[in-house]
C-alpha cells in the first residue's frame, strides 16, 4: 500500500514537472492579450475562426471572401474552429483561438502518458514517457510537418491536437481489442480526430488493417473484423455529415504536387540521439526477452513509413507521416 502511495506521489510529480516547464515556456501575457495570432499559416487561419463565429451555429456555407467566395470549411475539418467559437462567448475570440492553438501540445504528454499505461506498461514506464515527449515538443529540426512546437505555431494546430489523439486512440483500441471493451470510447475519439485532422485518422486505419491482418495470424479474424469494422464504421457514419461531401467534392480541389523529401537528418535528428541509441537497444532487448508490449510501437513506425517512402508528387506531401515515425521510436526508447 505504501508503495502504491510513493507511485501515485512520484506520477503527480512527473506531471507537475512536465506541465509547469511547458506552462514556463508559454508567453501568457500575449496569449491573454486580445490581439490576432500570426506565423505560418495561421495567419489563414484566424478567417475560419472569424467566418465560423459568423454563421455559427452552421458548419458549412459560401463565404462571399477571397476574389467570388468560396466553399467555406468543406475541405478543412470544422472542429477546433467551433470549439473556438463555443469560447468566444466567453472570452475574446482572438484569445479563445490562441487557447485552442495550444490544446495539442498540453494534451500530448497525457497523451503518451494513457498510452503506455493502456499498453500494460508498468509504473514508471508511462510517467517516463509523458516526461520524454517534451523531447519531441521542443524538437526544432523541422517546423512544419506537425506535432512540435514550431509546427503548431506555424499553423499546425489541428495536426498538433489530433496527432495527440492518435495515441489515446492506438493504446486504447489495442486494449479494446484485447478485452472486447471500450468500443464506444475508441469510436469517440477517432470520431474527434476525423473532425480535426486527417493525417492521423490515415495512419490509424493503416494500423487497423495491420491488426486485421495480425487477427489472421492468431486465427481471432472474426471476432478482431467485428471490432475494427464497428469502431471505423460508426465512426465514419458519426462523421459523414462532414468526410461524404469532403470525399465527394475532391475532384473539384486544386491538384498539389508534393515531391518526396526524405532527410536523414530530419528522421534522426541530432538532438534525439540518444533516444535513438536506446530504441535500438529496447528493441534488441525486447527481441531477447520476447516481449510482445513493443509491437504496437513497431506498428505504428511502419504504418507511418509507408506512405513517408511511397508518397511523390502527391496531394499528400510525404512529410506529414515523420512525426509518427519519429514519435514511435522515442516510445520504444
Amino acid at each position: 500500500m505504501k508503495y502504491l502511495k510513493l507511485q501515485k506521489i512520484f506520477i503527480v510529480l512527473m506531471f507537475v514537472l512536465v506541465y509547469g516547464f511547458l506552462i514556463y515556456q508559454i508567453p501568457w501575457k500575449l496569449v491573454f492579450s486580445d490581439t490576432m495570432i500570426a506565423g505560418g499559416d495561421t495567419g489563414s487561419h484566424n478567417y475560419i475562426a472569424y467566418y465560423a463565429q459568423e454563421i455559427f451555429p452552421k458548419i458549412k456555407w459560401w463565404s462571399p471572401d477571397w476574389y467570388a467566395g468560396f466553399p467555406f470549411l468543406y475541405f478543412y475539418p470544422p472542429l477546433l474552429y467551433y470549439i473556438t467559437v463555443i469560447l468566444s462567448f466567453f472570452i475574446p475570440l482572438n484569445i479563445a483561438f490562441k487557447l485552442i492553438t495550444l490544446a495539442g501540445t498540453f494534451l500530448l504528454p497525457l497523451a503518451i502518458f494513457l498510452c503506455l499505461y493502456l499498453l500494460d506498461f508498468k509504473f514508471p514506464i508511462p510517467s517516463i514517457g509523458a516526461l520524454l515527449s517534451l523531447s519531441y515538443l521542443f524538437l526544432e529540426e523541422f517546423s512544419i510537418y506537425g506535432g512540435n512546437i514550431p509546427s503548431t505555431l506555424a499553423g499546425e494546430f489541428s495536426y498538433s491536437c489530433a496527432f495527440a489523439l492518435f495515441f489515446i486512440f492506438i493504446g486504447l483500441l489495442i486494449k479494446g481489442i484485447k478485452e472486447n471493451k471500450y468500443l464506444i470510447l475508441n469510436i469517440l475519439i477517432l470520431s474527434l480526430m476525423v473532425l480535426i485532422h486527417p493525417f492521423p485518422v490515415m495512419v490509424s486505419v493503416l494500423i487497423g488493417v495491420i491488426l486485421f491482418i495480425q487477427s489472421i495470424i492468431q486465427k481471432e479474424t472474426k471476432r478482431v473484423f467485428w471490432y475494427l469494422a464497428k469502431v471505423f464504421g460508426l465512426a465514419f457514419a458519426l462523421t459523414a455529415f462532414w468526410s461524404l461531401p469532403f470525399l465527394a467534392l475532391l475532384p473539384y480541389t486544386s491538384k498539389m504536387q508534393w515531391t518526396k523529401v526524405i532527410k536523414l537528418s530530419e528522421i534522426f535528428p541530432s538532438s534525439l540521439i540518444i533516444f535513438q541509441v536506446l530504441a535500438v537497444l529496447g528493441f534488441l532487448l525486447a527481441l531477447i526477452k520476447k516481449e510482445k508490449r513493443i509491437i504496437p510501437f513497431l506498428y505504428i513506425i511502419i504504418s507511418s513509413l509507408i506512405p513517408f517512402l511511397v508518397l511523390n508528387h502527391s496531394s499528400i506531401w510525404n512529410t506529414r507521416f515523420l512525426p509518427f515515425i519519429i514519435m514511435g521510436y522515442l516510445m520504444l526508447a
